[in-house]
């Protein structure tokens, strides 16, 4: 058995545990720590992962070489793998603490019964999914770190959360065994359709655990900050069941002694393989090389026995392709060959060609210099969030639930900071300076000027509205 860890240092997700939760009520903890993999092989059953799921939406090439590296770790390819990013290493332990955060701010407020697998014990998928079935049984509120296991896939969902708790009824609202749905944490401050795939896995193995399919799932974004939003899964199912499809017919064909599929151009998504994908598309001197050069004109290039880049940029004049514009294809052939150029040369500055002026294009577009002309720009956090507040006490874990499907409703101080709004002119200080005397504007912490421009630093909503309102008068002043 070959199995990637996805925990490389064991213990910091017991010590951010431990350091960020306060004690839970009904929280039975076990003994056996629990190691999640990406690809385990258990019995000589191959189970995958909704991550894997997500890999091969991002990229079948990534998802084939991590399937390679885990079969054959001493495949030469195999060797090529991506220096681990430090980002995205940060960016998993502060996913953990967002996820004990949220899990403090939706559950532990309300007083819920939570129970603690994150240490479920069992080596194979299936003895550690048994313990969520024998948690299930005493039906708590909440199951944490919840192991799931069902034909080919095994998961662990950060959150099953019981159904009749939801607003929605629930068989043990009448009476009966309580029925659970799937809440997944992530970091990012709006949900993306990668995530609900992985959603839509997870409720899938949690059908076969309890024998009926949950009607919505949710997402809580934003780490501590705990924004839940619901998706009804009746609405993702398709697409969802399309790409398992896909994914599993792609692994059937899996071949490690074959040249990996679906090699990525430059512009995509290429998992932890990136330096290899590009290493790969030098050596065949692919024609996606070639910048702004679509699928569809690679297709005819190469139907007209145009197959690498060199030949692309060294096409005789006035040589044709069928289905390619003239003028389009003379774009593409200068691109090439200035690609060409800077591939021989790479310690050079990269070269470059000036197009012929066309009037009502470009920079042509642009009206005639003016001396009234203004000069503004925006600086931007888009991570900078914080929740709107709120007077209304949540007394339901309900309360906290809006539907993701309205998403683009969600109000835009959620979505970010403008944190700097500068501006110039034409005429330089005499401007900046005349209205800065007229409105009695100083300089202080979130106004300044130099003689040159002006500029509004907003660090909250409200500082957004002064430096909004502060242009605007401002540039009334000037014109």
């Amino acid at each position: 058995m070959c199995c990637e860890c996805e925990l490389q240092q064991p213990g910091w997700r017991e010590a951010v545990r431990l350091a960020v939760m306060r004690p839970i009520p009904s929280l039975p903890m076990v003994t056996t720590r629990l190691a999640m993999c990406t690809v385990s092989h258990i019995s000589h059953v191959r189970m995958w992962t909704p991550s894997d799921l997500v890999v091969f939406h991002d990229s079948p090439f990534a998802s084939w070489m991590n399937r390679l590296v885990r079969e054959q770790p001493k495949h030469p390819l195999a060797q090529q793998r991506d220096e681990p990013d430090a980002f995205m290493q940060m960016l998993g332990k502060k996913g953990t603490i967002g996820e004990i955060a949220a899990m403090n701010k939706l559950f532990v407020s309300l007083g819920l019964s939570i129970v603690d697998l994150s240490d479920a014990p069992g080596k194979s998928p299936q003895d550690k999914a048994a313990a969520t079935r024998e948690a299930m049984r005493q039906q708590p509120d909440v199951i944490y770190q919840a192991p799931l296991a069902s034909g080919e896939f095994y998961g662990i969902a950060d959150f099953l959360v019981r159904t009749d708790l939801l607003g929605g009824g629930g068989a043990a609202a009448g009476g009966g065994p309580a029925t659970y749905t799937v809440w997944d944490a992530k970091l990012t401050r709006s949900p993306r359709p990668q995530q609900v795939v992985q959603l839509c896995c997870y409720a899938e193995m949690l059908e076969e655990m309890q024998g009926v399919y949950p009607e919505s799932v949710a997402l809580i974004l934003g780490g501590a900050d705990a924004r839940v939003m619901s998706f009804r899964l009746a609405d993702h199912q398709a697409h969802y069941r399309a790409l398992r499809q896909r994914f599993l017919t792609f692994h059937s064909k899996f071949d490690a002694s074959a040249e990996p599929p679906g090699l990525p151009t430059r512009g995509a998504p290429a998992g932890n393989w990136r330096e290899l994908a590009d290493g790969m598309l030098m050596g065949r001197d692919d024609l996606r090389l070639v910048a702004r050069l679509s699928q569809r004109q690679a297709v005819l290039l190469q139907a007209s026995g145009v197959n690498t880049a060199t030949q692309l940029a060294t096409l005789p004049p006035k040589t044709s392709v069928g289905g390619i514009d003239p003028a389009a294809l003379g774009r593409l052939q200068r691109q090439a060959a200035l690609q060409l150029v800077y591939r021989s040369a790479p310690e050079k500055p990269p070269p470059m060609s000036l197009l012929p002026w066309a009037y009502g294009t470009g920079l042509a577009l642009l009206p005639p210099p003016s001396k009234t002309d203004l000069f503004f720009d925006l600086e931007g956090f888009p991570l900078a969030y914080r929740a709107k507040p709120t007077t209304a006490r949540r007394e339901a874990l309900s309360d906290f639930i809006r539907d993701g499907e309205e998403e683009s409703q969600i109000d835009e101080a959620e979505r970010g900071r403008e944190y700097l709004w500068g501006a110039a002119t034409r005429q330089g200080g005499a401007g900046v300076v005349g209205w800065a005397e007229k409105e009695g504007f100083e300089e202080g912490p979130s106004f300044e000027r130099d003689g040159e421009f002006v500029a509004w630093w907003a660090h909250t909503p409200e500082g957004e509205k002064r430096a909004l309102e502060g242009i605007v008068d401002w540039v009334w002043f000037y014109l």
